[in-house]
């Protein structure tokens, strides 16, 4: 049989996850090629915990009145965060509105597969091995220091999904703008303020329910909650979280759907 054939025919399961592994494959072998990379890439995300680090235990003190958090919450907090920021970089949309208009978004159409699939899946080896070893880091710290719980299991591998999905749907507006830089900055840049900041400090305030749109920092300080025996948040996680996603995907299909009918090949 053509091995074409057989590719289209098999079970579409097993061929996107043969995809994504041999992807993972390839990604880990250039490790091997671009060692410098790897390192600074590893001294790069020490240096940005430890400083994020010292900025909480500085504030310690006022932050452990507002929130009731240990230092060792505080650390599985950052970790957290770091984790789903290399999340984000594993399976976001990269550099759509460049490809869309030099044509190399051609030979990804060429492609028996997906084409959102293909090109969110375009990582590099550096990001698998930042991404596992803070993965590591929060393992250890959940399953030796607290409850265990498939609430928070659920969560998690929610936060997981909904993250890459977040900024991807600010990306692909690149159908429909030439110039779209600024909308994807925006959420980008608030998003990583709240890194700075948990969304309790701004609990007074008319806009919190905003702040658990935005996934990497409310999903860290909610995970953090549900592991502390806190599970008030899970009135906004059905009301504003859930609900937020739900109209992501269905903006992400629709631009995807439009876009790709919508594109002229070029290059």
């Amino acid at each position: 049989m053509n091995p074409m054939i057989h590719f289209r025919t098999r079970n579409v399961v097993m061929k996107y996850l043969e995809i994504f592994f041999t992807k993972v494959i390839i990604a880990l072998k250039e490790n091997k090629e671009y060692k410098a990379n790897l390192w600074n890439a590893l001294i790069t995300n020490v240096v940005s915990f430890l400083v994020i680090l010292l900025f909480f235990s500085a504030l310690s003190p006022l932050l452990g009145e507002i929130l009731g958090w240990s230092f060792r919450d505080y650390i599985l907090y950052i970790s957290m965060l770091l984790l789903l920021g290399k999340v984000h970089m594993v399976f976001t949309l990269k550099f759509l509105q460049r490809v869309l208009l030099n044509g190399d978004f051609n030979t990804i159409l060429l492609k028996p597969v997906n084409s959102f699939f293909y090109f969110s899946t375009q990582f590099k080896g550096v990001v698998l091995v930042t991404f596992s070893i803070f993965l590591l880091i929060n393992l250890f710290l959940i399953f030796f220091y607290y409850n265990f719980s498939f609430i928070f299991l659920f969560y998690f591998l929610f936060s997981i999904i909904y993250v890459p999905l977040f900024f991807s749907f600010f990306i692909s507006t690149a159908f429909f703008m030439k110039e779209n830089s600024m909308f994807v900055n925006i959420p980008r840049q608030l998003n990583n303020r709240i890194k700075e900041f948990t969304p309790r400090s701004f609990e007074n305030y008319s806009f919190e329910f905003l702040l658990y749109i935005l996934p990497s920092g409310a999903s860290a300080f909610i995970l953090i909650e549900i592991l502390r025996g806190n599970f008030i948040y899970l009135n906004i996680i059905l009301k504003v979280v859930f609900p937020s996603f739900l109209l992501i995907v269905l903006g992400i299909y629709v631009m995807w759907k439009i876009g790709l009918k919508k594109y002229e090949a070029c290059g």
